[in-house]
């Protein structure tokens, strides 16, 4: 580099500079020897120009140490033992022992001396209700886990950025060498807290490309520029030229969607933390939702477990209900009460990959036909009226097919078929996330795995306004409802709460087109559909119904209601489909 004094700075001086403290800083063991760089070149600049770069070079040089503090809090530490913070917590959620690691670990969280006899106490900065709130459901989970396996907490730091933390787990399913630092003559806590401070390592280049779409040369180079060598020297490490070396890293950029060092290494950097989290071998739990019953579970025939919720009138009239991919098996409570009211018995079952179902990596609408076939089974199901929503239609149909006439109508309501269609010429979340996997596939496994593991309240909520923000009358609905944004909520947190699997796999068979033989479907197919959704118009979902050869028994158009209609009019198909079970069965007869 040029001294200060005897060649202009140009932008991209300025660029490389900046990249190169971000560099440093991504590994800590290099970071006073940029400090004593930095401090050598304000000693030789004496214009104001320079003046101006340094202080630029200075600004971005405090927020990437605050970035490598926060990245390793405490990466001096070498006792295996003292690199992991540890709090004691009793029943009622007070600490009761602490060591001085989670102190140091819990000041980017909280307000105030972490101290024993009292609740943490969170920083208004980084939301501090939130905070709290997911402590407390963490801790009551694992008090209440009959597995008594860990259960991760999130937490959001003072500038409001979520990340995860650690595990909590129950006292007596911690490792004794954990445990022994927090019993004491006067404390013995019933939850314990576990967080990391040292960095997580877990198979680099393997998980760089596993989660990015990296080739394995790609991924080897991304590697050695994150642990901060220089590209010659990246280079020199792996056996290859310079011009090689360069070619990847363009590759990588266009892969990735940046376009200078700095931005890979950070990038690389919180991805490689993500991998720690998502290559972790933990169980995770449901949140536990007042009122509603907890997942039952039916193992098949190929082991493979899958998981469901009862609602409504056991021994009523038999209604399968396949969900959208964001949700769960948890219920509508307005919906549930109805269910009772009409003599209905409502079973949600979760597809492979979503909620506690386990993943099916080669699933497809056939695949997950024959599942349910097998559910329908073992819960007595003889002949049902088979329901679904949205982006469960595919499926719904695809368990029509395969079941012939034990299936006795089929109501599709709001069914999505395909990828949604484009609208106009302010695109939303869905089409850019659309567009984006379909120019790089790579980009979908990184892009969910990334949402289940940032998963937090605040970004699901903003997740779920983001998702039908180009219908409007749906966000009207959301904002206006309290209790049924909050239900959205639970019911994407438990779709993704236990894997990203099936969302992956969902929407990869969305993008990669629905391959759906209805050659056996029979039952007469309702369909209802809001008149003012724009998630998908009545005409699309008309459209894609005659593309599969499907002409409607009827089609109810529910005026001035959007995506989400069967909300407010979840009692009027009930209705519809008792009297159409009646009719059914009569026939039979």
């Amino acid at each position: 580099m040029s001294t200060p004094d005897s060649a202009p700075v140009d932008a991209e001086a300025v660029s490389a500079a900046i990249d190169a403290i971000y560099v440093f800083a991504s590994e800590p063991d290099n970071w006073e020897e940029f400090a004593e760089f930095l401090a050598d070149i304000a000693l030789v600049s004496d214009t104001a120009q320079h003046h101006s770069f340094l202080s630029t070079l200075k600004d971005h040089a405090s927020r990437a140490q605050d970035l490598a503090a926060r990245l390793y809090p405490d990466a001096a530490l070498q006792n295996p033992l003292s690199e992991m913070a540890l709090v004691g917590f009793a029943a009622n959620g007070e600490v009761v022992a602490f060591n001085e690691a989670a102190r140091a670990v819990l000041a980017i969280y909280c307000h105030g001396e972490v101290a024993v006899n009292t609740p943490l106490a969170f920083s208004a900065e980084g939301g501090d209700a939130d905070n709290a709130k997911r402590l407390t459901t963490a801790l009551k989970a694992s008090m209440t886990r009959v597995s008594q396996g860990p259960e991760p907490i999130r937490l959001c730091d003072t500038e409001g950025r979520e990340r995860m933390v650690g595990y909590v787990a129950r006292h007596d399913a911690v490792p004794d060498t954990i445990r022994s630092q927090l019993v004491t003559a006067n404390s013995r806590p019933d939850m314990v807290l576990v967080m990391p401070t040292g960095r997580v390592e877990p198979q680099a280049a393997e998980r760089y490309q596993e989660l990015l779409g990296l080739t394995g040369a790609e991924s080897r180079l991304a590697l050695k520029l994150r642990d901060g060598l220089t590209m010659k020297d990246a280079a020199a490490a792996l056996g290859i030229s310079i011009n090689t070396a360069r070619n990847q890293l363009h590759s990588i950029f266009d892969r990735l969607g940046v376009n200078r060092q700095g931005d890979l290494v950070r990038h690389l950097t919180e991805m490689m933390a993500l991998a720690g989290v998502l290559g972790a071998d933990v169980e995770m739990s449901v949140p536990v939702n007042s009122g509603q019953p907890k997942p039952a579970m039916i193992q098949l025939s190929n082991g493979r477990c899958v998981a469901y919720r009862e609602f409504g009138a056991p021994g009523g009239v038999p209604l399968m209900l396949m969900p959208s991919s964001l949700r769960s098996s948890l219920g509508w409570p307005p919906e549930s009460q109805a269910a009772r009211d009409l003599g209905i018995r409502l079973i949600v079952p979760e597809r492979p990959g979503l909620g506690l179902s386990d993943p099916d990596p080669d699933m497809t609408p056939a695949s997950v036909a024959a599942d349910m076939e097998e559910v329908a089974d073992a819960l007595g199901l003889d002949r049902f009226i088979l329901s679904a929503r949205s982006s469960g239609s595919p499926f719904g149909l695809a368990i029509a097919a395969r079941m012939g006439r034990r299936v006795s109508r089929v109501v599709l309501a709001s069914p999505r078929l395909g990828v949604p269609a484009a609208r106009g010429n302010r695109p939303g979340m869905l089409d850019y996330f659309f567009s984006g996997v379909r120019r790089h596939p790579w980009l979908l496994k990184s892009a969910v795995a990334i949402l289940r593991t940032k998963v937090s309240e605040k970004l699901l909520t903003s997740l779920v306004f983001h998702f039908f923000e180009r219908s409007p009358v749906d966000v009207a609905q959301l904002k206006s409802n309290e209790a049924l944004l909050q239900n959205s909520i639970d019911a994407v947190h438990e779709a993704l709460l236990h894997t990203d699997q099936g969302l992956f796999r969902e929407s990869e068979l969305f993008v990669a087109g629905m391959d759906l033989d209805l050659a056996g479907l029979t039952a007469p197919v309702d369909v209802w559909h809001g008149t003012r959704d724009q998630i998908i118009t009545a005409d699309e979902a008309r459209a894609a119904l005659t593309q599969l050869g499907i002409v409607p028994a009827s089609f109810q158009p529910v005026e001035d209601e959007g995506h989400l209609f069967v909300t407010n009019h979840h009692r009027v198909i009930m209705e519809a489909a008792v009297r159409s079970w009646e009719t059914d069965t009569a026939k039979q007869a």
